[in-house]
């Protein structure tokens, strides 16, 4: 009775899962189940099972018969699943490159948004490196050129000289103004 009952708990599982898998499984996989529900050891399998369940068995199976309607059942299993693995691998990997097609055609546009504005900034960074450096040059020459004007100033016109050169012109300003003013 014990094993009775395992028997019907084990059997309202597995319809359950059977239905479920009916359910949602695409349609090659329904027609691999087909067949392997077509096998003859399935269906010995499943009129065994039936039979047990309603105590209809006469007489009970021996172990080697269970044995083999259950290993040639499982092993058809075992290749369905097999078959399932293979299809859920396939959707996977279709799904892989479907997200990579996505990232790409998403992602495309903002790596060459980034690339123009990292060129952009470093044509500037550049043209700002160029254009200090051309400031340096030109103050350079003008110190250079002051430094000169200087040295010459001094050793052509001391300042003694231009003071008096200076005061001579102004004399000769306000000699100008006083005259024009009579």
């Amino acid at each position: 009775a014990e094993t009775r009952d395992r028997l019907v708990r084990i059997s309202v599982l597995q319809e359950a899962a059977l239905q479920s898998f009916q359910a949602f499984a695409p349609k090659p996989l329904l027609t691999s189940f087909s067949r392997h529900a077509a096998k003859p050891c399935v269906h010995d399998a499943v009129v065994l099972r039936t039979e047990l369940l309603d105590g209809t068995s006469n007489p009970p199976p021996t172990h080697d018969e269970w044995f083999e309607l259950q290993s040639c059942r499982v092993d058809s299993l075992q290749g369905l699943m097999d078959e399932i693995q293979t299809t859920i691998i396939a959707d996977a990997k279709a799904s892989q490159r479907a997200a990579l097609k996505r990232l790409a055609y998403l992602g495309m546009p903002l790596l060459l948004l980034c690339f123009c504005a990292a060129t952009v900034g470093l044509r500037a960074l550049t043209g700002l490196v160029t254009y200090q450096e051309r400031v340096s040059e030109k103050l350079r020459k003008l110190k250079s050129s002051e430094r000169k004007y200087k040295r010459l100033l001094l050793a052509w016109a001391p300042l003694s000289a231009w003071v008096r050169a200076v005061e001579t012109d102004n004399e000769d300003d306000d000699d100008d103004a006083s005259a024009a003013a009579r």
